[in-house]
């Protein structure tokens, strides 16, 4: 399956690169690497993550970090909606 990023996925992967390159950029690519890494295995496994309690959302936990990404999955397209960062309260699109 093909995977998409919306405008506000991307806009949130940008802002945690630029954050966490403010302190230490070598970390900042690290972390960008896995979830782009997360985010291509969906493609292949688009049933990866776990359901959410809306049914047409579901969400993958990037392995070690406190990111998910959050996704939909339409007939032959995952759209990335989201990437969470688990020490806030609430994920904005779930």
């Amino acid at each position: 399956m093909r995977v998409v990023w919306s405008s506000l996925a991307r806009d949130d992967l940008m802002a945690i690169r630029r954050y966490i390159a403010q302190h230490n950029p070598t970390a900042a690519k690290m972390i960008s690497a896995r979830i782009l890494y997360a985010a291509r295995l969906l493609g292949a496994r688009p049933n990866l993550g776990l359901r959410t309690h809306r049914m047409d959302v579901r969400r993958l936990i990037v392995s070690n970090s406190v990111y998910s990404i959050i996704y939909q999955i339409y007939d032959h397209d995952i759209e990335i909606i989201e990437i969470f960062d688990g020490r806030r309260a609430v994920a904005r699109t779930i």
